[in-house]
């Protein structure tokens, strides 16, 4: 999968989380990692780089991350 299937998916991923829940929380790396049946290390890397495109929040360690509005209208795009 390239990098920009994995941003959509892990878009999907935590819009799903927040979506099906009153009070969303944040979502662990690890769960992400399985889900994209990637390493840790990678979605982390991934991660990191979405913080930055600010289209979601994230621990400083990349441990935990939470959809942010400007990643629910990229998904809309």
């Amino acid at each position: 999968m390239c990098r920009s299937d994995n941003i959509q998916h892990v878009l999907k991923i935590l819009a799903k989380n927040a979506v099906d829940s009153i009070r969303p929380d944040l979502m662990e790396s690890v769960d992400i990692a399985d889900k994209l049946n990637i390493s840790l290390a990678e979605t982390k890397q991934l991660l990191w780089g979405m913080r930055g495109m600010g289209i979601i929040e994230c621990s400083m360690e990349v441990d935990y991350s939470l959809i942010t509005q400007q990643g629910f209208k990229q998904m809309s795009c």
